[in-house]
């Protein structure tokens, strides 16, 4: 099969590698569609890795283990990237990302084929494109995560930093929601224009405006309800903090490695609650399959590029230095 090995430093080489070989409660799924994720550049960028990549990954299934009992060759399906141990009570609540034991991730989404454990398959309906289907998981499903971990309402106000693809639908998961007043911040003009077909109310420019300023004499100098860190940047992590109001909420979602600011004049001054959110439970992605179906969430406007794996280098080279108002690219092995 076709494969896209990762060499770090921006090198990537289509490769000719085996098929691989499942175990009995394993599936062989050829790979519709796999969505590049912000997450991969690490690998993409790093001297010294090696590997296939590609974690937003939807296919039909063409070979199924002996003990396989819930699904069969043909069915369309999307992969949960988190191999949970399948016995403790988080997985068996299909909360594979709280599991103690957790035994890896499912990657090598770039290629013709991947083996998939039983317990990391999701139904995709035939009425969602495998284009699409592959945005459920990662794109839709960790900022849905956040703010359902929050409990999210019409009464809130709501600051966005960072207009990726997780960034964008958590503005228009928030319109979905009813929230009263959303704010969306990058230093990118056209990401910005897309937050305000998602539903922003208010647009800011980073670059060109003091984000944390702007959003206070939005919010009539209090600042918002939530904010939600959707960059991975330590200080657009400090002006989310410093955005929100006393007593509010900080969701991270962005993965900067750790909380860098100060904890006393910050947080325990000012009474604020901090969220890590990670990935998205199963009962996020049936939940999220409805807000498609419905037609109330729209995961095809977030898709501004859809290129063969022949030309993966280019299509990374464009998400890396955000070329060609890009937004969500999609690889169809």
């Amino acid at each position: 099969m076709k494969a896209a090995v990762f060499y770090g430093s921006r090198v990537i080489k289509i490769e000719e590698l085996e098929v691989p070989k499942i175990g009995d409660d394993e599936v062989l799924v050829r790979v519709k569609a796999c969505a590049i994720c912000g997450s991969d550049l690490r690998g993409y960028k790093s001297p010294g890795f090696k590997g296939v990549l590609g974690h937003e990954t939807v296919g039909e299934i063409v070979e199924v283990g002996k003990n396989v009992k819930r699904f069969s060759v043909g069915d369309r399906v999307a992969i949960y990237n988190v191999i949970g141990c399948g016995k403790c009570e988080y997985c068996k609540l299909g909360m594979h990302t709280y599991c103690e034991n957790i035994k890896g991730a499912v990657n090598n989404g770039f290629s013709e084929y991947v083996k998939v454990p039983e317990i990391c398959l999701l139904p995709l309906p035939k009425q969602i494109p495998y284009v699409e289907g592959s945005l459920l998981t990662d794109s839709l499903g960790t900022p849905s995560r956040a703010l359902r971990r929050i409990n999210i309402t019409s009464t809130n106000t709501l600051a966005v930093f960072g207009l990726g693809g997780i960034g964008l639908n958590a503005v228009q998961l928030a319109r979905t929601y009813g929230v009263k007043k959303i704010i969306a911040v990058d230093i990118l003009d056209y990401k910005l224009k897309i937050a305000e077909k998602f539903g922003a109310d208010y647009t800011i420019n980073a670059e060109e405006t003091d984000p944390v300023e702007e959003i206070k004499r939005l919010t009539g100098g209090c600042g918002v309800d939530v904010a939600v860190e959707a960059v991975g940047d330590p200080n657009v992590e400090l002006q989310c903090v410093q955005s929100t109001r006393k007593g509010g909420t900080v969701i991270l979602i962005g993965e900067c490695g750790c909380l860098t600011i100060n904890p006393s004049a910050h947080i325990i001054h000012r009474h604020l609650t901090i969220v890590g959110s990670w990935y998205i439970t199963k009962r996020d992605y049936f939940e999220n399959l409805e807000l498609v179906l419905e037609g109330r969430v729209d995961l095809r406007s977030l898709i501004t590029h859809i290129m063969p794996l022949s030309k993966i280098a280019e299509a990374f080279d464009i998400f890396d230095r955000k070329r060609e108002g890009v937004v969500k690219v999609v690889i169809i092995p």
